[in-house]
């Protein structure tokens, strides 16, 4: 972590400043969570699952958990997984949180975060 590294990922403070106090490239492609709220909100039921195939910075995730839906986020570009799961980390500690990123850039396959644990991929 470098000079100046957030004490937690609040998502108040962004998910930009979090992306390069940990060395990530935000997604490009992000947009408010009111768009996947509405049709999460509108297509599910609570408790369904919602499955998002092109996870990016798991905007829809975040919705999902807000309003009590499981999902599912796809995502090929292996650092915007691991980027993506510090919308799930506002209360965990800097030092956890690197702990986290240095397991997943070893490559290992399966990550777990939040409570209950998920699974990131």
């Amino acid at each position: 972590m470098g000079q100046g590294a957030l004490l937690t990922c609040d998502f108040l403070v962004g998910l930009i400043r979090c992306c390069n106090d940990f060395g990530f490239v935000p997604h490009p492609a992000r947009f408010p969570k009111s768009l996947p709220s509405f049709f999460i909100n509108f297509l599910t039921d609570p408790g369904d699952t919602a499955l998002d195939i092109f996870a990016g910075s798991n905007t829809t995730g975040e919705a999902a958990e807000e309003l009590d839906r499981r999902w599912i986020g796809v995502e090929s570009n292996r650092d915007y997984a691991i980027a993506s799961a510090f919308r799930f980390m506002a209360d965990w500690p800097a030092k956890r949180i690197q702990n986290f990123v240095d397991k997943a850039r070893r490559g290992d396959n399966e990550l777990r975060i939040g409570a209950p644990e998920k699974v990131l991929f």
